[in-house]
């Protein structure tokens, strides 16, 4: 009695605020009506694609919920604030810095095959999303220290994401700034039934607001910088200069094929140590470089033209064709790739794809840091993804269990 539950991935809005809009008797003053209507009553999340849509990937755009066409507030709800004060006591300082986007997921998911251009039965469900984030939330719950560097809106969903990164043993957020006035970024996905990505919007105009120097950016004595890239190029190559004076190994997930091709032609490769993009990121890395056409090669060919731009490691997810791992031999300076095969999983058991790639990242990370080979990071990266791949959630609770444990 007395609550209002409004599911937002594993939180419920009822920990916020105790209100009740039930309907109770009728409204005094309003009339006896005279039409009756039985139907749907929806939030509906409208994503509009920037430029020309692209299927299959991350489109920039805008994203929002209308209740009947009238704009919908969190902040309506709650005026709760989450905004991150001081480090939070027995917080241990970070081994990885993560500076990216924290996001609200919105993902929906078909229950059938995929019909374009019209509605599909479905799920849709929100959850606490953003490359960035993901990746510091795999990290911490793996169970290394990592400090998250992202912007939020003065909304809701903004005091969400912060309440639930605080909430992380692992995580320091307090680098997560707020910024007045403005509306947390927002991810719209559409699944197929099988839960791969047909087409997504993201609303990410928060994210120019992610400078060099707000609070939490000094890299201390972190082993690993980790960037996405939803931060503006600028802020990116000062990260990446700052990294490189200090001799810190930069590690870099594209994110999407905008910002992989973005990064490219930005001049940020050959400040990277390590870099994870799917098939169709790297083959927007080598087009952004403009010295190759991506179109026709192999995934091994693209990988040394990236080698050859001067990034340390690339390592390219494929699904559920496992990762491609390259870097220059070290006897003969050729670049060298292998194909690493991923950890099984049922169909049966696949929840959705989304965040499987971020997982495979934090995994990696984890391990590297820790000063595992190469090979064994992949291995744990590898174990990351497959957990997720069975959650609902962007990264699997289950990571708990990699804590401490080899990739072995």
């Amino acid at each position: 009695e007395g609550q209002v539950d409004l599911w937002w991935g594993a939180s419920s809005w009822d920990q916020i605020s105790g209100a009740d809009f039930r309907p109770q008797a009728p409204i005094s003053g309003k009339r006896e009506a005279k039409v009756l209507v039985v139907g749907g009553c929806v939030e509906d999340v409208q994503g509009v694609s920037a430029n020309a849509y692209v299927q299959a990937t991350s489109n920039p755009g805008r994203v929002k919920s209308t209740y009947g066409g009238a704009a919908s507030s969190w902040d309506q709800i709650s005026g709760a604030d989450f905004r991150p004060q001081a480090p939070i006591s027995g917080k241990r300082e970070a081994k990885v810095l993560v500076v990216g986007g924290c996001v609200e997921d919105v993902q929906g998911v078909s229950a059938n095959a995929y019909v374009q251009a019209t509605s599909n039965p479905g799920r849709v469900k929100s959850t606490y999303g953003g490359v960035g984030r993901n990746i510091a939330e795999g990290i911490a719950r793996i169970g290394e220290d990592v400090r998250l560097v992202s912007v939020v809106g003065s909304d809701q969903a903004g005091m969400a994401l912060i309440a639930h990164c605080s909430s992380l043993p692992h995580l320091d957020a307090t680098g997560v700034r707020v910024v007045e006035g403005q509306t947390t970024a927002r991810f719209l996905a559409i699944c197929n039934q099988d839960g791969d990505l047909e087409g997504a919007i993201a609303d990410m105009e928060v994210m120019k607001y992610l400078e060099a120097g707000q609070n939490g950016w000094s890299l201390g004595e972190v082993r690993m910088v980790v960037a996405d890239g939803n931060p503006p190029i600028p802020s990116l190559l000062s990260l990446a200069a700052e990294a490189a004076q200090k001799g810190i190994p930069l590690f870099f997930e594209p994110t999407s094929v905008p910002k992989a091709m973005a990064a490219a032609k930005g001049g940020l490769l050959p400040h990277v140590t390590f870099t994870t993009p799917n098939v169709a990121e790297v083959k927007a890395m080598v087009q952004g470089l403009g010295q190759h056409k991506a179109e026709g090669l192999e995934v091994e060919q693209l990988i040394s033209v990236l080698l050859d731009a001067g990034v340390g490691v690339v390592i390219v997810t494929d699904g559920p064709r496992g990762v491609y791992f390259g870097t220059l031999d070290g006897f003969t300076g050729q670049p060298a790739v292998l194909r690493f095969e991923p950890e099984e999983v049922a169909s049966e058991l696949i929840v959705s794809t989304t965040g499987a790639g971020d997982s495979f990242a934090a995994g990696f990370i984890a391990a590297t840091v820790r000063g595992a080979p190469m090979d064994e990071a992949v291995a744990l990266g590898l174990k990351a993804a497959s957990l997720t791949l069975q959650s609902e959630k962007a990264i699997s609770p289950l990571l708990h269990t990699l804590a401490a444990q080899d990739a072995s």
